[in-house]
């Protein structure tokens, strides 16, 4: 911790920082003094908004074996701020930024060839250093998107999630299907359902989800909830959910001829029994979506700003980060509806500022 500076409003506030994959449940902490700077081209923002999502669950329980997790660490990659402090000059104090998830070099071969996602030296925000469950991190300065939150500005939590959901409806979009199944209906769904609606208007989307109430919510975004998967019912099947037996449905459901692109996050541990013989037969594309590119990413942070009064309904909240436990465990309830988030205290205006 450095010291020096004035008091942001937000000292004495509990969240919680992760001590290593394999110690027991992380620790309770408050800041009571600005952090040092950990190097050149950081920027101190003042978190606002941020959302929850099965990656932290699974961070926080030790089981990820993510490499860019460096401890000890508080986590929140899904992100709106304020900045406090620019060393650059780039920035005013106060200026609201979308903090970007995956955070890529933008310098290897995997980022100068458009996929930033496959980046051999990427940083990561909630991961790599403090995210938006801390009231104050240092973020790289590349990082900032600044933005005009509008009236909804904890929308904008669902500008990383949309970034790679965004890549999976495009990929599904691209053979213009006149049908569509979505398969989960947490908010990854829903957001898949969302930017259907706007890539393909013309298209029937269907929706399921075990829990039938949160397919209802897709109707919000002209979707249609079913009560069941049907073999060949789509030309295009999006899989959200993560599941294995998601995934079988999946092909299950997919007609001759369609894409099936899964985003949804499997165990590494999960298999499913695949018959190679069905994507020969009917000639299936099988799409893989790992994380958000810089591209996705704008693009979902222009969608976001035109939808956010949409898109907040998919929301719940706001809590506290001290109350973290708790909500990481309710991640877990399938009955829950939507992505909870936590606020943090508005900046004041005099943070951050040198004595």
């Amino acid at each position: 911790m450095g010291s020096g500076s004035r008091d942001p409003g937000r000292f004495g506030a509990q969240t919680w920082r992760l001590r290593g994959p394999n110690e027991p449940e992380p620790e309770p902490v408050t800041f009571t003094e600005i952090p040092a700077c950990p190097g050149p081209d950081r920027v101190l923002v003042a978190s606002r908004y941020a959302g929850l999502c099965e990656t932290d669950a699974k961070i926080w329980a030790g089981v990820s074996a993510a490499p860019w997790v460096r401890y000890p660490v508080i986590l929140g990659h899904e992100w709106i701020a304020q900045v406090v402090r620019d060393p650059t000059g780039r920035l005013n104090s106060g200026t609201w930024v979308v903090v970007e998830g995956l955070i890529p070099c933008r310098r290897c071969r995997s980022c100068n060839r458009g996929q930033s996602n496959r980046c051999v030296a990427p940083e990561h925000s909630g991961m790599s250093f403090d995210g938006g469950f801390a009231p104050l991190a240092w973020v790289p300065e590349r990082a900032l998107y600044p933005v005009n939150p509008g009236p909804h500005p904890e929308a904008y939590v669902l500008v990383e999630p949309a970034a790679s959901v965004l890549r999976a409806v495009e990929a599904v979009s691209a053979l213009r299907p006149a049908s569509v199944l979505v398969l989960g209906a947490g908010s990854v769904g829903l957001l898949a359902s969302a930017q259907l609606q706007d890539l393909l208007p013309h298209a029937r989307v269907w929706v399921y989800d075990p829990v039938a109430p949160r397919s209802a919510m897709a109707s919000r975004f002209s979707a249609t909830a079913v009560p069941g998967v049907k073999p060949e019912m789509a030309e295009a099947v999006v899989e959200c959910s993560g599941s294995a037996r998601a995934v079988s449905d999946a092909i299950r459901a997919a007609r001759p001829g369609g894409v099936i692109a899964l985003e949804g996050v499997s165990r590494p541990d999960e298999t499913i029994s695949l018959a190679p013989w069905t994507f020969h037969a009917k000639e299936l594309t099988l799409v893989g979506v790992y994380s958000a590119t810089v591209r996705s990413f704008q693009a979902s942070l222009e969608w976001v700003t035109a939808r956010a009064e949409d898109l907040a309904f998919l929301l719940e909240g706001p809590y506290a980060a001290r109350e973290l436990p708790r909500l990481i465990r309710r991640l877990g309830n399938p009955e829950r509806r939507g992505k909870m988030y936590v606020a943090w205290p508005p900046l004041d205006q005099g943070a951050g500022e040198e004595d």
